[in-house]
């Protein structure tokens, strides 16, 4: 039986994280991982933490964010200065954070 709860595997490579009211996942990808939104908490505590005791301190190669709300982007920053991933979001959703992600290119 699969175990349905934040904080676990909930599918073959794909983990579920849930920080304060936001979902984000984490995907096994080769040796690589892609997360689906960054949750609200600044330094990404909860992604940083389950990749040290879940994924054998796996690096994250690519971040998708499904839009453009603080509570699914505010810890993009943090992820992006530690793992350098590439980062997807909607050309809408980049137009109105252009200021931020000219900033994430820039490092």
């Amino acid at each position: 039986m699969t175990d349905l709860r934040p904080g676990s595997e909930i599918a073959e490579g794909v983990h579920w994280l849930h920080d304060t009211y936001v979902n984000m996942y984490l995907v096994e990808h080769d040796q690589d991982l892609i997360l689906i939104d960054t949750g609200i908490n600044k330094k990404a505590k909860k992604v940083f933490k389950y990749i040290r005791e879940e994924l054998e301190s796996r690096k994250i190669s690519n971040i998708f964010l499904t839009h453009h709300h603080v509570d699914h982007t505010r810890g993009l920053h943090s992820l992006h200065e530690e793992f350098h991933s590439r980062i997807f979001i909607s050309q809408e959703d980049s137009d109105r954070s252009e200021e931020h992600t000219s900033e994430l290119q820039s490092h």
